[in-house]
């Protein structure tokens, strides 16, 4: 499987309830098997072992490698990459799951996603704007419908931890420093990094899930403004 274009970003949807992927455990690495073994509630530890699964089968299509195969390493703050011996023009991939659901993106260029399930019930948003928004949008904030501020909150933390994750610093970024533009929901908005004192040149792109719209926040960023984004279900290969 290769990329059509350089401005190509494959990102494909799983839904965690496929039980099928028990299966495949045996393709994941002692340090996978490891971390899951860390998690307390079973139910977490079978999304991380079935997303990362899935993770392997994908990279395998776009790799050439065997899943099994797979060598991960790692960046500083955990940013898994591999080396890339016939992949065309992928070269960077990125995971995120939650709820039921999960997101692998694969493009050309440094990449991070986000998926985040708006309906947790031990999320305390009005504590977490204080740590999660810049000044500019807690304004924001308190000019929105309080029916309209969840989404407009996991919008917000959506978009922001996908720039975490393209830039490969993970949630040890201070968000309150990120601010992005999200008069009416944009598609598409530039991501402002205060500590860099300029535009950061990374955008934000939301995503519309398949048929999981009213339940989950999911962005997408990259530092290209006109990525070519193909969200695709994913199956398990025949």
């Amino acid at each position: 499987m290769h990329l059509e274009t350089l401005s190509a970003v494959h990102i494909w949807q799983l839904d965690l309830d496929c039980g099928a992927l028990d299966a495949y455990s045996a393709i994941l690495s002692l340090d996978e098997q490891a971390r899951a073994d860390r998690y307390f509630s079973e139910s977490l530890r079978c999304d991380f072992m079935r997303a990362r699964c899935a993770l392997r089968l994908v990279l395998a299509e776009y790799s050439g490698y065997a899943p099994a195969g797979i060598v991960f390493r790692y960046g500083e703050f955990g940013k898994p990459e591999i080396n890339w011996p016939n992949a065309g023009l992928a070269r960077h991939f990125n995971l995120s799951h939650s709820g039921r659901h999960a997101l692998i993106a694969v493009s050309a260029y440094p990449v991070g996603i986000d998926l985040e399930y708006m309906l947790r019930a031990d999320c305390d948003i009005g504590a977490l704007i204080d740590i999660v928004c810049h000044p500019r949008e807690k304004e924001t904030f308190k000019l929105c419908p309080p029916a309209q501020r969840a989404a407009l909150f996991y919008r917000i933390w959506s978009r922001k931890e996908a720039y975490c994750k393209a830039l490969g610093i993970g949630l040890q970024a201070n968000m309150g420093n990120l601010s992005v533009e999200d008069e009416q929901a944009l598609p598409i908005a530039l991501v402002q990094d205060d500590r860099l004192m300029q535009t950061s040149r990374y955008y934000s792109y939301l995503l519309a899930l398949h048929q999981a719209n009213l339940a989950y926040s999911a962005s997408v960023c990259l530092p290209i403004p006109d990525a070519a984004i193909s969200l695709r279900p994913w199956a398990l290969p025949q």
